[in-house]
């Protein structure tokens, strides 16, 4: 190696010999000048005290000078008549040859040598006449009654005849004063004031620094030195002498302080911090001088070491460097074949072996053999080849790095990542060797779960992008599908328009494969909103029969087709009115029991349970929704794959079964963004069983009222007992008396039983389809012993249509779908069988109905569209008046009579003005009518936050394009029977 330890240690005990030194000298030095520099501060300060106190007994001595002269003429006035003006300036001409000019002060004014008649006084005169005194004193500043020149005076009381006071002053100019107390001291550099106890300014300095535009000191302190004003102020009520330095952001000053004994007046020096530390300066420039001359040698001696020392100090940083945190470090001599030093290990057995080692060729074969990885191990020799360092360096070739696995004496396996560096001895010429091994285990595994990763993230792409393709040519299908069925039928109706009904057959297909097409679009609308994070939730209320009763309706047909069973069993289910999202809701049913039909083969069973789970007093409940089929099923590998978009089985496709692979996707999302769970359980051949779970927010709604039902009797005969038990519960806990039968046969034995007894029932419920004697035949034979007076309902999970007519002209009451909600049986019992029944009530006007005095206006922007809504409407009989936009449709409320539109149609995409500017704008005209004016919107915009939008716009509803004939109907039954009559919307309760 270039160096050893011991010289680099010796070294650095030089260079820390060398600054130790030099920062004791520095400290020296900065001492040294730091107490030359409080020396001649204090030096500085002491003498402009003395200066300070010379000035203010200079001042003084001049000031009690004349008041001895005053006092000694004072005895000579003694018990002078002060009313004889002529004595008083034959004293005062005779004391003036001695070169005074003194006044005689009366209340009655002043005399004077020069003048025989009275002088006006001055107030500050006057003020200590008055004052009852007997002392000599001086008064402040003022002007001369005279000389008009601004004067100090002092003053003695002279006692005159009669016992009355008068005054005798002696005044001196003021510039006249200032040879007195303001010496010269620093090159004339200095200041200084007078004040009084208060710091009012009586006399100041003629010179260019002294503040002219202040006139109490502690102003000037107050500025920039609060504290040191109130110092100040305090010494000066204690009477003390002393300094004060003053810092202001202009130069730093100081500020010297005596008392002058006289009125409690203070004299005051002030002279620049710079000018009394200008000699001090001077001292201190020097001793700088001389630091940074023995600062320059020092650094001379430090860089020479530093200098001397880089080479060893480089070559040991970038050794530590590598040598740190290493799993091990070694230092070989290549050319002597001989291990010189474990520099690091983290293997202490090792350490421990080591010390046996004395070669390189030794270190490797017990490496190899005790760590390295069997596989590993030749791979690993072949680095550590002597001859083959000695031919590389000779090379040029000074590194060498290999990789390899070892076993760690826990067991665990550490991945190595070994570097080994070649240098020369400049002095002896030998070869070293520095071996740094690390571990590097952690980053080759996240080497290994980043390629992990990447390779998912391909898999995944690579299947979504098949997904899609493969969803893009179903779709080409689906829609084609649906689309030929458009296109065939409406050619097929053209050339048979003489068959009427060929043409309904037609239209009725056109119908359905619309139907089917609309559905393909939502759903990949739906999951396109559902990507993008904009699908929304509405919460509004719903009841849980509704809903399952529409989704009855919808895919009653497609039941019928593959004469699937279908069975709803009701599971507890306490409460029927809730809070959530009817139309999501009623989607997610949708999606699920659609999959259930479908993949469910011809003659299939299909169950949907709904149980509920509800703790008092919350007022939320858990509601299990779960629809189970015995159809095609799915394999695990598919399960894991169902809720992906655009996913679809194998046997679909092979089926023909049509479907976009979203409506799952579409589910899940849904599920989960109301905070419910979706569970789906298959096996292949077998079936599949899908469980939703939401907890939904319970109506604050009192319960049905079964007020005139309670104790009443009802016979329920069912095939299936469980149906039975269920009415049974739902009956009992009314209050109701209730018993069920099998089969018809018993059913008519119990009603006669019952009628002998005189305990006939109240009501009877009869199922439909039974075996043997199925419902109508029950119902006949029932009507022929008791007669007409007790209600029928007939029960049943299928449509009644066909059979509608031919049941009440057996006798039936009334119709009653499967599966039975409580609040629809006891609704249907109590308007049966009480007598406050609900006869009246009825629901909304059937489509068709006459509004041929009604006017609606119709704002449509698309011509086919127009036509389409024209017609459909204009089959009620209402008169329909048309806008092309929204604007035009705003002028033509605003030009028309009074409450002339009973309602408006509007579209909302349109040029000029919109629908919702246009609804905007209608309810701001000045007319009584906007108000309450019925404004519905008819657009292709469907989604949950369109219909919201027309609400904040001012709509009263909305119906989503394709028209649904049923629902635009019952849109104008529900806003036009107002009018019946002349009603004006007005009136409207």
């Amino acid at each position: 190696m270039t160096f050893s330890l011991a010289a680099f240690r010796s070294n650095r005990y030089v260079l820390a010999a060398i600054l130790g030194s030099a920062a004791l000298v520095l400290f020296l030095a900065l001492s040294f000048i730091q107490n030359v520099q409080k020396s001649l501060w204090r030096n500085a300060v002491r003498n402009l005290l003395e200066t300070t106190v010379q000035g203010a007994n200079g001042l003084g001595t001049a000031l009690q000078k004349d008041m001895d002269v005053l006092a000694a003429f004072a005895q000579d006035l003694r018990g002078i008549n002060a009313d004889d003006p002529e004595q008083i300036h034959k004293k005062l001409v005779a004391f003036s040859r001695f070169g005074t000019r003194i006044i005689f002060a009366t209340k009655e004014g002043g005399y004077q040598a020069t003048q025989s008649s009275p002088l006006p006084l001055p107030p500050a005169v006057e003020k200590v006449l008055e004052k009852p005194q007997t002392a000599g004193g001086v008064i402040e500043p003022h002007i001369h009654p005279i000389t008009g020149r601004r004067v100090l005076s002092v003053y003695v009381p002279v006692v005159v005849q009669g016992g009355n006071r008068a005054l005798l002053l002696m005044s001196t100019p003021i510039e006249k004063l200032y040879g007195h107390y303001s010496p010269a001291f620093y090159g004339n550099q200095g200041y200084s004031y007078v004040v009084d106890e208060h710091g009012g300014i009586v006399l100041r300095s003629i010179h260019h620094l002294s503040n002219k535009t202040f006139v109490n000191v502690f102003d000037i302190l107050q500025h920039n030195q609060s504290r040191n004003a109130d110092k100040l102020k305090e010494k000066m009520r204690e009477g003390k002498t002393g300094a004060l330095l003053l810092e202001n952001d202009e130069r730093d000053v100081l500020l010297c302080y005596t008392p002058l004994n006289i009125n409690d007046w203070y004299f005051l020096s002030v002279i620049p911090k710079n000018v009394i530390m200008r000699d001090a300066n001077a001292i201190l420039q020097s001793a700088f001088v001389l630091c940074l001359a023995m600062a320059a040698c020092l650094l001379f001696i430090v860089n020479v070491y530093l200098r001397t020392n880089e080479k060893y100090t480089n070559e040991a940083q970038y050794r530590q460097a590598i040598v740190s945190e290493a799993y091990l470090a070694l230092s070989f001599n290549i050319t002597r074949n001989r291990l010189e030093a474990v520099l690091c290990s983290q293997s202490p057995g090792f350490s421990a072996s080591a010390q046996g080692l004395s070669s390189l060729d030794g270190f490797a074969e017990s490496w190899a053999r005790e760590r390295v990885l069997p596989e590993d191990r030749e791979a690993f020799l072949s680095h550590m080849e002597r001859d083959g360092f000695l031919a590389a360096y000779a090379r040029g070739e000074k590194e060498d790095e290999c990789e390899y696995r070892l076993r760690s004496e826990a067991g665990d396996l550490v991945y190595i990542r070994q570097s080994l560096l070649l240098t020369e001895d400049q002095g002896t010429g030998e070869i070293w060797g520095l071996l740094v091994a690390k571990d590097v285990t952690e980053n080759k595994l996240k080497e290994k779960q980043y390629t992990e990763a990447l390779v998912a993230a391909y898999e995944n792409a690579d299947q979504a992008s098949k997904a899609k393709s493969e969803f893009l040519s179903c779709m080409s299908h689906d829609i084609r599908t649906p689309m030929n069925g458009v296109i065939g039928m409406t050619a097929i109706a053209l050339a048979n328009l003489h068959d009427a009904e060929r043409v309904r057959d037609c239209l009725h297909k056109i119908s359905r494969s619309s139907e089917h097409l609309l559905s393909l679009i939502n759903e990949v609308l739906d999951m396109s909103k559902i990507e993008s994070g904009k699908l929304s939730l509405a919460e509004s209320e719903m009841n849980l029969a509704e809903l399952v009763e529409n989704l009855l309706t919808m895919i009653r047909p497609s039941l019928e087709e593959k004469r699937h069973t279908f069975e709803v069993l009701l599971g507890n289910l306490a409460h029927e009115d809730v809070i959530g999202d009817p139309l999501r809701i009623q989607q997610v049913f949708t999606n699920v029991m659609s999959n259930a039909v479908k993949y469910t083969p011809e003659g299939g069973t299909i169950h949907f349970r709904i149980r509920e789970h509800y703790n008092e007093p919350s007022n939320y409940a858990q509601f299990q929704f779960e629809i189970e089929d015995n159809g095609m099923g799915m394999d695990e590998a598919f399960q894991k794959r169902l809720f992906t978009p655009f996913e679809r089985a194998d046997n679909a496709r092979l089926n023909n079964i049509p479907g976009t692979g979203l409506g799952m996707a579409i589910t899940q999302s849904i599920v989960r963004l109301m905070g419910g769970e979706i569970k789906v359980d298959s096996e292949l051949g077998k079936g599949t069983k899908c469980t939703i779970t939401l907890n939904l927010k319970l109506q604050d709604k009192r319960e049905h009222s079964t007020h005139g039902l309670e104790g009443l009797r009802v016979l329920i005969v069912d095939d299936d007992p469980d149906t039975c038990e269920n009415i049974c519960l739902i009956l009992d806990k009314a209050g109701l008396k209730s018993e069920w039968a099998s089969s018809g046969m018993e059913g008519i034995a119990r009603v006669r039983a019952a009628q002998e007894r005189d305990e006939g029932y109240c009501a009877l419920l009869v199922d439909w389809k039974m075996p043997g004697m199925d419902g109508l035949e029950t119902v006949r034979r029932i009507r022929a012993e008791i007669g007409g007076s007790m209600p029928i309902i007939i029960l049943s999970s299928y449509d009644w249509t066909d059979i509608e007519a031919e049941a009440l002209g057996a006798g039936v009451n009334a119709f009653l779908a499967k599966p039975l909600f409580r609040s629809r049986l006891l609704y249907l019992l109590k308007k049966l069988v009480s007598p406050s029944g609900t006869e009246g009530e009825h629901g909304l006007l059937p489509a068709g109905t006459d509004f041929s005095d009604m006017n609606v206006l119709l704002v449509e922007d698309n011509d086919l569209n127009m036509e389409i809504a024209r017609e459909i409407i204009g089959l009620t009989g209402a008169r329909v008046e048309e806008a092309e936009n929204g604007q035009a449709a705003v002028e033509k409320v605003r030009l028309s009579p009074e409450f002339y539109y009973n309602m408006i149609f509007m579209d909302i995409q349109m040029p000029v003005m919109n629908g919702y500017e246009a609804a905007r704008a209608i309810r701001a005209l000045p007319r009584e009518d906007v108000a309450d004016l019925p404004v519905i919107a008819m657009t292709a915009d469907a989604f949950a936050e369109d219909i919201q939008k027309a609400h904040d716009a001012g709509m009263d509803g909305h119906i989503a394009k394709p028209l649904d004939f049923d629902l635009l109907y019952t849109m104008m039954a529900k806003w036009l029977s107002l009018h019946r009559g002349g009603v004006s919307p007005k009136d409207k309760p």
